[in-house]
């Protein structure tokens, strides 16, 4: 589906909607345009991404880009200015990376069915009730998932 279909669709069955990485443009995000286009449906911006965590000085070598943590601010700054709340996320690609970030939610989650757990953690993010735990993932080990990745798809190991 395109954005607004996709969106239109997590809105009516009540799914949690956060704009992911919105300004790491070399890693698909929307950009700023697209972003206020959209705003309304958003729950959330992510604010704090664990994998951005190369310096700000890096953004001159081509390979990364705007890949640094310079888009962690701008979305921060982003969401504030347009009175969104703003999460922390690993986006962890390895099950080692899980909990680098994440945010605290200030109510339980109830999790008696999966329709209470969506509908109470959609709750917690919309309405901003939680504080977020920010880290970074060490410089070398993202190097190291990165190189792995880079490798394994050259080879095509990818498609095995």
């Amino acid at each position: 589906m395109n954005l607004i279909d996709t969106l239109l669709y997590c809105d009516y069955n009540g799914l949690t909607q956060i704009a992911e990485h919105p300004f790491a443009l070399s890693h698909f995000g929307m950009g700023e345009r697209v972003l206020e286009n959209h705003l309304k449906y958003y729950d959330a911006v992510e604010g704090h991404n664990s994998q951005l965590c190369l310096p700000a000085f890096m953004s001159s070598f081509p390979v990364v880009g705007n890949y640094t943590r310079t888009q962690n601010e701008k979305a921060k700054q982003f969401a504030i200015s347009h009175k969104k709340p703003y999460v922390a996320t690993s986006d962890g690609h390895r099950v080692c990376d899980v909990g680098i970030s994440y945010i605290n939610t200030k109510d339980a989650i109830g999790t008696a069915s999966e329709s209470k757990f969506l509908s109470d953690l959609k709750a917690a993010v919309h309405s901003g009730r939680f504080t977020t735990h920010e880290g970074y993932e060490s410089l070398a080990r993202w190097i190291n998932w990165v190189a792995k990745f880079k490798i394994g798809t050259s080879l095509g190991l990818d498609k095995k």
